[in-house]
């Protein structure tokens, strides 16, 4: 059976350690505020898209926008977001 060490570390390794760990969380924090950013403008993209439909495939907020569909000329995919899925019978 394995078991855990404590290593010492040196000053050096334990400043840039720190340092690593700071810009890991940094860097995660700003993918979480992106990836936020993303799925609310995406939300209005799909608001503003359906209220210029003469009739609308169903309920805007049903529908996600598929951002890796985004294609060079300006043009992406609305998912409606409960295609496949089964009722739920209860």
């Amino acid at each position: 059976m394995s078991q855990n060490i404590t290593i010492r570390l040196t000053a050096e390794e334990k400043v840039e350690l720190e340092r690593l760990v700071a810009a890991h969380w940094e860097a995660a924090l700003a993918s979480r505020l992106a990836f936020c950013a993303i799925g609310a403008y995406s939300q209005w993209i799909i608001e503003r898209a359906f209220s210029e439909l003469p009739t609308p495939p169903g309920r805007a907020s049903e529908y996600g926008l598929a951002v890796g569909t985004m294609t060079a000329d300006g043009t992406a995919e609305a998912v409606h977001m409960w295609e496949d899925v089964p009722p739920d019978n209860g």
